[in-house]
């Protein structure tokens, strides 16, 4: 069986997923929403919300209740972020190696306002470097 047909077998639980997925990523933002569209198109296999509506089924006589379907959406948006999050930091660690292999002598980065788990490693990978000088 592939996954194809266990979307199809798990029906309108699956399709309460999905609608949730979208609906939380929907944004009055426009380059948000083409980004999540984009994320959406290329949403991979989607194992964790699949298995969790599966065990959900096996554990309660076929049954899947709104609670399982949000912790199913949780978990793939949970997943998504991390990968997101993880291309991003690798994307920046690219783009230093890159800077350093040219022989760029200083690199100013500037960082916006706020806090973040993303911010705070782009500050420790910077504090790395003697060369670097950011501003936050």
């Amino acid at each position: 069986m592939d996954i194809r047909s266990v979307k199809e077998y798990l029906g309108a639980s699956w399709k309460s997923v999905v609608e949730r997925i979208k609906s939380a990523l929907d944004s009055d933002i426009d380059l948000l929403n083409v980004t999540n569209a984009s994320i959406l198109s290329n949403s991979g296999k989607q194992l964790r919300p699949l298995l969790a509506l599966m065990f959900a089924r096996a554990c309660s006589s076929g049954e899947v209740s709104e609670t399982t379907i949000r912790y199913a959406a949780a978990a793939e948006l949970l997943h998504n972020a991390t990968l997101l999050h993880d291309d991003v930091a690798d994307y920046f660690r690219l783009c230093m190696n890159h800077a350093f292999s040219n022989k760029m002598k200083k690199v100013t980065f500037i960082h916006g306002v706020g806090q973040g788990i993303l911010k705070d490693e782009i500050v420790k990978e910077l504090k790395q470097y003697d060369n670097i000088h950011f501003f936050d």
